[in-house]
């Protein structure tokens, strides 16, 4: 967009008139600067005022566009993908509970092994979260840490489990709870960070989309006010030149050729103004002269001689005079 504008400036640069707008006031700067331009380039700067502010209604509103795109990439790159994970990681947690009392009750390997592949999903979650961008400062140490706490406890307590209850016994049940409850905490606080932060983001994309709307629809308006005022004024400014012509030779077809409406633009219309005056002139001397002879001799009449007469007495009287 900077090169556009570089281009109108280097285009009115070239056609001489940078100097002369420096130097007048605006409104007589405008005119003048206008009254110089030939139609050809009228209608091209015309042009190129209208493409200029396409181009700023286009660049604003890609940027917009552009910022809300980025928005939602860090949304679905970041907060929504942590979100999901969170889920499952205490789906995993309470998946790994239930296996685990299974096995305290049945004592079956297959349970058991069941166990560790809950906690291995815990841990695939957890390694996805911290491969994450823009996530902050999360303790996902922290979290990493209490899970492997809860997992020791866990195969601690198995051995004080009661068959009968199927409750973990002895001093390992309490721990076992609290940590469980500390470990879905923490998860469920790194979850609501990552919604907030969603919701934040979300707020964030409506509201640029709102500004970037009324702004469009504000330099839309304009640009049509714009467009429509540049338009009338080539248009008037070329018709009314068109239309003084035509004055000129209706005039100059009646005989008239004194008081020929005259152009002030210095452009092909202009240049035309200055040639029917020129023909006008030349056609009043030519009538003139026509009047001044003989209608069956072709020379010079009897009104010529008294022209001729009146400006020699008058030359001699001074003479003598002087």
């Amino acid at each position: 967009m900077i090169n556009y504008f570089l281009i109108c400036y280097t285009f009115i640069k070239a056609m001489g008139y940078e100097s002369m707008m420096k130097n007048s006031a605006l409104p007589g700067r405008i005119k003048l600067f206008f009254s110089r331009l030939t139609i050809a380039k009228k209608m091209l700067l015309g042009y190129l005022l209208l493409s200029a502010l396409t181009v700023i209604i286009s660049a604003f509103s890609l940027s917009g566009l552009e910022r809300i795109n980025r928005i939602n990439n860090s949304v679905l790159k970041t907060e929504v993908p942590l979100i999901e994970a969170t889920d499952k990681m205490v789906d995993s947690l309470f998946a790994q509970e239930l296996y685990g009392r299974r096995y305290s009750i049945l004592r079956s390997p297959d349970m058991l092994e069941l166990f560790w592949k809950r906690s291995e999903e815990f841990n695939r979650h957890l390694g996805q979260i911290d491969k994450l961008e823009g996530l902050g400062e999360v303790s996902l140490k922290q979290i990493e840490s209490m899970h492997s706490e809860y997992n020791e406890l866990f195969i601690k307590g198995v051995a004080g489990l009661s068959a009968i209850s199927s409750q973990p016994g002895g001093r390992y049940d309490v721990k076992i709870v609290k940590k469980q409850e500390e470990l879905i905490k923490a998860i469920k606080d790194l979850s609501l960070r990552a919604r907030s932060s969603q919701k934040e983001k979300t707020l964030l994309t409506s509201k640029i989309g709102t500004r970037a709307f009324h702004v469009a629809v504000v330099l839309c308006i304009f640009g049509m006010l714009f467009g429509i005022g540049a338009a009338v004024l080539i248009t008037r400014n070329i018709s009314g030149s068109i239309h003084q012509l035509k004055i000129a030779a209706e005039q100059i077809s009646h005989g008239k050729f004194d008081n020929i409406p005259a152009i002030d633009n210095q452009d092909e219309l202009g240049e035309l103004s200055n040639s029917f005056g020129e023909m006008a002139m030349r056609l009043k001397r030519l009538e003139e002269m026509h009047l001044d002879t003989s209608p069956l001799t072709r020379l010079p009449d009897g009104v010529a001689i008294e022209k001729v007469l009146k400006k020699r007495l008058d030359t001699q009287s001074r003479h003598l005079t002087g």
